[in-house]
This record gives structure tokens, sequence and C-alpha cells, in this order.
């Protein structure tokens, strides 16, 4: 083969690597088959409604804040991909489920609410097994003289379908 081929060649493979490796990593880019605990997280689809709310402590406001940027007068309403994390070795709470968003931790879920997750992953088998799924995070306004709003998170794990008429557990 001549040069120009093997030029060719040599850049259609530069192309397919960079464009396969050279982006940020995201878990859902190469989504994994393997269930076992330890593996790249699965996102979960949701319906769409984040029903599910996350207990943000003030102590993770400045994560928020680093997530989603400088506040503004009219605060955030901001997609992210969300990590379901159990803390089977919480000291306070042996069943807690906390919540991370690009690396950081934004919460934690209530506790009946991380026991009916827990229940409903156990149940698909996927009992321990950490889970992504879409994070809307609202609010984090400051338009001065103390009106300052805090961040919220929900997320979007399907509990119930509004839809059709169904009510939120508990």
């Amino acid at each position: 083969m001549n040069w120009f081929v093997w030029l060719f060649l040599f850049f259609v493979l530069m192309f397919i690597v960079l464009d396969r490796y050279g982006r940020k990593y995201n878990p859902t880019m190469f989504p994994r088959k393997d269930l076992s605990p330890g593996t790249d997280p699965i996102m979960i689809k949701g319906n769409g409604e984040y029903q599910l709310e996350v207990v943000v402590e003030s102590r993770y406001q400045d994560a928020l804040e680093e997530i989603c940027g400088p506040r503004t007068d009219e605060g955030v309403e901001k997609t992210a991909i969300a990590t379901i994390v159990f803390e089977d070795d919480n000291p306070k709470d042996n069943l807690a489920v906390r919540i991370d968003i690009e690396g950081k931790t934004v919460g934690h879920l209530s506790k009946p609410f991380a026991r009916l997750i827990r229940e409903t992953m156990a149940e698909k088998g996927y009992a321990g097994v950490t889970r992504n799924c879409a994070a809307m995070i609202r609010g984090g306004w400051d338009r001065g003289k103390g009106d300052k709003g805090n961040f919220g998170v929900r997320l979007d794990f399907p509990l119930y379908d509004s839809k059709k008429g169904e009510r939120p557990p508990g």
C-alpha cells in the first residue's frame, strides 16, 4: 500500500478513538451488561415527572452551587445525572441512600423512600447495585437584600404514574 492509504487509515483510526474516548466520561456512554456491585452505574428510565425529592441539607448547598454555577436572580432549573449510592456502612442508618451528582454528594433520600428504593431495586434483582437516574436541580437564586433561595433536587425515579391516576406511596 502506498503512503496515502496508510495516512488515511491512521486518521480514520484516530478519529474513531478520539470520538469515542476524547469526550468527558459519561457512565451512560458505554452501558455495561454486568450488573454486579462495583460496576459502572446503569441508567434507570424515569417517566419525566421527577417525583422523588432528595433531602438536601444546608451543608450540600456549596456542592450544588459548584455544579450549577454562581447564583443568579432567577436561580436555575438544570437537569443532571444523579448516582444512587447505597450506604450500608453509614453509622447513623445502615439503610441510607446517598445521592451524588458529578461526584459530589448533594443529599440523601428520606428514610421511608430509602427503604422503598432498596425494596424496589431488590425486587428487580439489583440489590446493592449503584444506579443512575435523571435529576432536576432547581432554585439557588440570590436577588440581594437577603432574598436567597436554596437549591433543591428531585429524581426521575418512577414511583407511580400520575397520568394513570396513581397516587404516591405512603
